[in-house]
């Protein structure tokens, strides 16, 4: 897409020899008269006024951009923008300002990478390097295509890669003022949300350009309910914010953090609904409290087994299981359990759910005694449930995890051995991930791992017999490894991430012989151990479990 628009000009000058160039870094070129005066003004008017001269000074570009734009002008329609050479060409493109031809290569390479997935990385320095006027006809269709994409940006796993200068660079960009702060406010949240522990610190830089004031109290408390790194960052955001708005912000949290001192410490308490032995109890304890933490709470009104619970607000939603097809919520504020209207399309159990943006997610499980690959949602305002794409494979005794990058990851089960990966965000189907777990158990627990990897615990083998394995999963990488075993074989227990600790509650040792023994791994001192404080009041397996 090269134009030699200076052609017919160069028949008045005659013939041009070859000449050489002295750049910009002092090193010299040899270089075709004809080929550059074609292309350029510059070089034209260089050339007219000595066309005799074999030695000329160039001062714009250094050799290795000079290379860059000879290889541009001889390869014509060949040549191939590439991340590797995009900014090279903006500095080009800068220092003439008249390639009408490189300025639509430029924002046909813009284009083209407009759909790929991770492109914001290649968009964002780009976008930083153009605000002069003189890259106004690529700022102006760069910055439509970031419109577009702003509300998908945090689909991309490659975003939470971004260091915090390029981010703070991308967020100063003028185009951000016109766009709703609630947000951007969750594109921030997702940065963070990925490595939150090491990113704290990166936090009020990020809080500072946000214009709370025009952020609506309904706006963030939907946001509550959407995001669900939110809970985990609202007290960490409060400490930071100085302005009028921040002080409305924090009474959202007051409220449920007030109860939540009342039970233990924030992130420490975990309700236990249901199971085999006990269907109709909530039972709540606190995790770094001794055993008088541990007590009932309050009776559900349908039993409660192979179900599924979330937390969404300050209700801890109970849905299905294999004696049910109702949906009952308890409210952590005010010990209130309720009836909700909807109920589920079928009878359910064996599943596994998640909330995630306004909707609660159903996948798999077992109806009429057959495992599913389906996919449900509720969506939570209209409350009315609605088909997903479905899974990849038929399963049951899974479980669904949604990692610190915002993406949704499904664990091997039954008779499928690998690693799923859905984004309720993309069009795309369910990703299967090619590495295998290594060993293939039924009925294991499953939670969340630094935010981000996925650990698998228990379960049994084919004879029925519980086993002792822990495999985690690592999400960067997407391979498995071997973590120290447990001290108890068991399957069908549950297991939490609290703090630097992941905790094991219950389940069956053997078939019909159950356990009220709770575990605890110590992240620092990488081993298992018995938490005798910790017993459950029964012995149990099939039950929810939620962290709060």
């Amino acid at each position: 897409m090269v134009f030699y628009k200076n052609l017919v000009e160069l028949k008045n000058l005659g013939y041009l020899a070859n000449c050489e160039l002295c750049l910009k870094d002092g090193q010299r070129v040899a270089v075709s008269k004809y080929i550059l005066a074609g292309h350029n003004d510059h070089f034209y008017n260089l050339f007219k006024g000595d066309p005799d001269k074999s030695t000329f000074t160039c001062n714009k570009l250094d050799k290795e951009h000079f290379d860059c734009y000879y290889e541009y002008i001889h390869k014509g329609y060949s040549f191939e923008v590439t991340n590797q050479n995009i900014n090279k060409l903006l500095v080009i493109y800068y220092e003439f300002n008249d390639l009408a031809d490189l300025e639509l290569s430029i924002n046909a390479y813009l284009a083209s990478i407009k759909s790929k997935k991770g492109s914001m990385n290649t968009y964002i320095p780009i976008f930083t390097k153009i605000k002069d006027e003189k890259y106004k006809n690529i700022n102006k269709p760069l910055t439509k295509i970031l419109k577009e994409k702003i509300s998908k940006m945090t689909c991309y796993t490659t975003f939470n890669k971004l260091n915090i200068s390029e981010l703070c660079l991308f967020f100063t960009a003028s185009f951000i003022e016109v766009n709703e702060p609630l947000q951007i406010l969750r594109i921030f949240y997702t940065w963070l949300s990925n490595d939150f522990e090491n990113k704290q610190s990166e936090a009020k830089i990020l809080f500072d350009k946000i214009d709370y004031s025009k952020i609506t109290l309904p706006g963030l408390e939907k946001e509550n309910k959407r995001n669900p790194i939110f809970n985990k960052i609202g007290a960490l955001r409060t400490q930071y914010v100085k302005n009028e708005t921040a002080s409305q912000l924090t009474n959202i949290y007051k409220p449920l953090q007030k109860q939540r001192f009342s039970l233990g410490n924030i992130g420490t308490n975990v309700i236990l609904t249901g199971g085999l032995k006990s269907p109709n109890d909530l039972l709540q304890l606190n995790a770094f409290q001794d055993k008088s933490g541990i007590g009932k709470i309050a009776d559900l009104e349908f039993k409660r087994e192979r179900h599924c619970s979330e937390l969404i607000g300050s209700k801890i939603y109970s849905v299905g299981g294999k004696a049910s097809t109702t949906v009952e919520s308890f409210d952590i504020l005010s010990n209130q359990v309720t009836v909700e209207p909807m109920i589920l399309p079928t009878l359910r159990h064996s599943f596994s759910s998640c909330v995630y943006n306004d909707k609660f997610y159903l996948f798999g499980g077992v109806v009429k005694k057959k495992a599913e690959n389906t996919v449900d949602y509720m969506d939570l305002d209209k409350m009315t449930w609605y088909a997903e794409r479905p899974m990849l494979n038929e399963l049951m005794y899974h479980e669904t995890i949604v990692s610190g990058n915002g993406s949704i990851y499904i664990t091997p089960a039954h008779n499928y051995g690998k690693m799923q990966r859905f984004d309720p965000r993309d069009i795309s189907p369910f990703k299967s991930f090619s590495n295998p777990i290594k060993d293939l158990f039924i009925g294991s627990a499953a939670t969340i791992y630094n935010d981000q990897d996925i650990l698998i615990i228990g379960g049994y083998c084919g004879n029925n017999e519980s086993v002792d394995n822990c495999q985690l999963f690592d999400t960067r990488s997407e391979r498995w490894r071997l973590m120290p075993k447990i001290p108890q074989k068991v399957c069908f227990p549950r297991a939490v991430e609290i703090g630097n600790r992941i905790f094991l509650f219950g389940g069956e040792t053997k078939t019909n012989f159950f356990t009220n023994k709770t575990y605890f791994y110590d992240k620092s001192l990488g081993r298992w151990q018995e938490y005798t404080d910790y017993q459950l009041p029964i012995l149990n397996k099939s039950f929810s479990t939620i962290v709060f």
